[in-house]
């Protein structure tokens, strides 16, 4: 319930606060309060339910992957390493409670693996994920460690579909980032990979991973963003995978995934995050 009450207050704040200084296109908030004491919220916010959304199952098209990433290399370029972040008490970097949050991880992974299959039992888990999320357990925190050192930005956290509305009618915005509750900082990728393997189907990403990835890039440097070679992001790219997998874990572990739209999702991801770790070998960071 204090988790809960607190991420209800981030987004209460980040409406409040933050929205006004964000270039991204966010709904607009009409109202917002929140009591502390019970952690009863309320937000009022624009009406965008004539917005389309994409299904999970499918998948962003070229289209909509490339106007996400030019939306958040926008985005995380205006907050590049500005003192701003590190000054606010509720922007939490991405290595927050690293140490508990290792325990955690670990605990949930004993579980994992086998709520796992008996909710989707034709999909068995292949060996790289296995070991990768066994040995990830230890190295958790160092791992996250990494994430959260410069260069920072402000970050999204949870950029998938379900999260995203694309607007087709003229005088709409073309895409709206909803629920707030997530933002933090640490390194800008963690949002791009988190997207991609959320969001993109396995053939398009494969497709077309690095010249996305060498676009996100050119529009930080066109934004002001300096020091930050591709190479470094690529690396970044490739590493974020972590993030990823923690949160997959976290929701497997701790929530009913007997629901249609929990196995729907799974169905999904899962085998986008394997064959990310597959393509990448993403064991050699840990």
């Amino acid at each position: 319930m204090m988790q809960k009450s607190r991420n209800y207050e981030k987004e209460v704040r980040f409406y409040q606060e933050l929205a006004p200084k964000t270039n991204l296109a966010i709904p607009k908030c009409y109202y917002g309060d929140i009591d502390l004491e019970t952690g009863c919220f309320i937000l009022l916010l624009e009406d965008l339910s004539h917005y389309c959304v994409v299904n999970i199952k499918d998948g962003c098209s070229i289209q909509n992957v490339e106007l996400v990433l030019q939306s958040l290399a926008e985005f995380h370029a205006n907050w590049w390493e500005k003192s701003e972040i590190l000054e606010i008490d509720y922007i939490t970097p991405i290595n927050y409670l690293a140490e508990y949050k290792q325990r955690q991880y670990q605990e949930w992974w004993s579980k994992f693996p086998e709520k796992l299959e008996n909710a989707l039992p034709d999909d068995p888990l292949p060996m790289s994920l296995l070991e990768l999320g066994q040995q990830f357990g230890s190295k958790f925190a160092n791992v996250f460690a990494e994430f959260s050192s410069p260069p920072i930005t402000l970050l999204h956290k949870d950029p998938h579909v379900d999260n995203l509305m694309f607007g087709e009618q003229e005088g709409e915005q073309k895409l709206v980032f909803i629920d707030w509750q997530l933002f933090g900082y640490g390194r800008s990728v963690i949002d791009v990979t988190y997207f991609m393997i959320m969001s993109v189907p396995i053939d398009l990403r494969r497709k077309c991973e690095r010249e996305f990835l060498r676009n996100y890039h050119n529009l930080l440097v066109q934004n002001g963003v300096e020091n930050y070679a591709f190479e470094q992001c690529w690396v970044d790219y490739q590493r974020a995978l972590f993030r990823l997998l923690h949160v997959l874990v976290a929701v497997v572990s701790v929530t009913d995934i007997s629901r249609d739209y929990a196995k729907n999702l799974l169905k999904a991801v899962m085998p986008r995050l394997i064959t990310f770790i597959e393509d990448h070998n993403v064991k050699k960071f840990l």
